[in-house]
């Protein structure tokens, strides 16, 4: 059974926040702004939502994958 939950990031950026915004809501940007973060693939896409499926190293240096839905809200 898949679990669905909810991440938190947090960080203290000095940029305007349209430029902010559109780092995390161009998925592809990704690898480049969570270290973490392998690899991004759009499984769905449309302007409003995306269903994209994340590829990103853990604690424990596995390679972990999940499919996550995100909705925009400018």
């Amino acid at each position: 059974m898949a679990t669905s939950t909810t991440p938190v990031h947090e960080a203290e950026l000095a940029a305007p926040a349209d430029v902010l915004y559109e780092l995390v809501a161009d998925a592809m940007l990704g690898p480049l702004v969570f270290p973490a973060t392998a690899a991004v693939e759009y499984l769905d896409h449309t302007a409003a939502s995306e269903r994209i499926r994340i590829w990103a190293v853990d604690d424990d240096d596995r390679v972990r994958c999940w499919t996550s839905c995100r909705t925009r809200d400018p």
